[in-house]
């Protein structure tokens, strides 16, 4: 199911495409749309965003957020670098929620992968 995620902060709409389902903070790293982050691993709480529309089309709610976001699941809210969205959502933060810089290296990363990094599976003998 094809959608859009709009990131109303920053008013950025970015198109979901037909890969299944994207990460929503990388999603707003390659496409600049200004979801703040920090770590992007479930650590910071940094990426705390509000799911205003869409709740049904998100994957479900992680330990990770579960450990940061407490009572403010039942609000809406979410970790953006642990929700993945599988069709059309709305999502927005507190602009003054970044707790320092981005880290340029994270971004590159994302850059270079296009937010999907692949893991390999090795077989492990007995």
């Amino acid at each position: 199911m094809p959608g859009q995620i709009h990131f109303k902060t920053s008013g950025k709409r970015v198109d979901i495409g037909n890969d299944g389902e994207v990460n929503v903070l990388r999603s707003s790293i390659r496409h600049d749309a200004g979801l703040p982050y920090r770590c992007a691993g479930g650590l910071c709480g940094t990426c705390k965003m509000r799911v205003e529309e869409g709740r049904e089309n998100l994957s479900p709610i992680r330990k990770a957020e579960e450990r940061i976001l407490g009572d403010l699941l039942e609000q809406g809210y979410r970790l953006g670098c642990q929700t993945f969205a599988r069709g059309s959502c709305t999502v927005s933060w507190d602009p003054s929620q970044a707790k320092g810089k981005e880290l340029p290296k994270l971004r590159e990363f994302w850059e270079k992968y296009g937010g999907r990094p692949s893991f390999q599976q090795t077989s492990r003998k007995p």
